[in-house]
């Protein structure tokens, strides 16, 4: 065990570890997050279409399996219309032990910006911060595993996230729903429509309610 009183850094990340998370799950399927699977399980479940406050440890997890997941279903979309477009122009579908495997693994493999345009779907925010009265002015501390770039991008919505976000007391119904064959993750034009959109509607309920109260 690490000497926490010698090593400010491995200090932080036990105190951080304890800290609370919002997810959320976009998907229509219920997601499970599984640890000492063979030992003494503990499992965490992010409901489908639902958020889950969960400790940090878990929310790193999620964030990283979630996107993985989101990745090789993103990956098997690409494989799947490129022998469409191949079969439609009248040419043999890739080859499976060949073309399709150098084309799958170039399209597995993610870059930091899309590492974070996922996690700012899955991830709603810090809800507690253990032990702090205030906000230490220091950059997150993360644990490096083997895909640095899904390092830098979770180091990135760690640090860019508002903290200590309040609980919705009948929080809306997501925007979108991906499904389990599906991807598709919503446009920064798509939500200016949906929100000018919905400012509208209360504009006119306003204008009904003010006629009604007139009579």
């Amino acid at each position: 065990m690490a000497d926490l009183t010698s090593n400010p850094k491995h200090a932080e990340l036990e105190r951080r570890s304890h800290n609370l998370h919002k997810v959320f799950n976009p998907t229509d399927a219920d997601f499970k997050i599984v640890f000492n699977a063979a030992v003494s399980p503990e499992v965490w479940t992010i409901e489908a279409n639902s958020e889950k406050i969960v400790p940090e440890y878990v929310c790193i997890k999620y964030l990283k399996k979630m996107s993985e997941k989101m990745t090789f279903l993103q990956s098997e979309n690409k494989t799947k219309a490129e022998n469409e477009r191949r079969t439609s122009a009248g040419l043999q579908p890739m080859n499976l032990y060949d073309e399709q495997f150098r084309f799958e693994s170039k399209s597995l493999k993610i870059t930091q910006e899309e590492y974070v345009k996922m996690m700012g779907l899955l991830y709603r925010g810090l809800y507690q911060e253990y032990g702090l009265d205030s906000t230490p002015d220091v950059n997150p501390l993360v644990n490096t595993s083997s895909k640095p770039a899904f390092d830098s991008a979770l180091e990135q919505i760690f640090s860019q996230t508002p903290e200590n976000n309040e609980p919705e007391t009948s929080p809306e119904p997501p925007e979108q729903t991906i499904k389990s064959d599906a991807v598709v993750l919503p446009s920064e034009k798509e939500n200016n429509k949906n929100a000018e959109l919905k400012v509208k509607i209360d504009e006119e309920i306003k204008k009904v309610s003010k006629k009604g109260t007139k009579k």
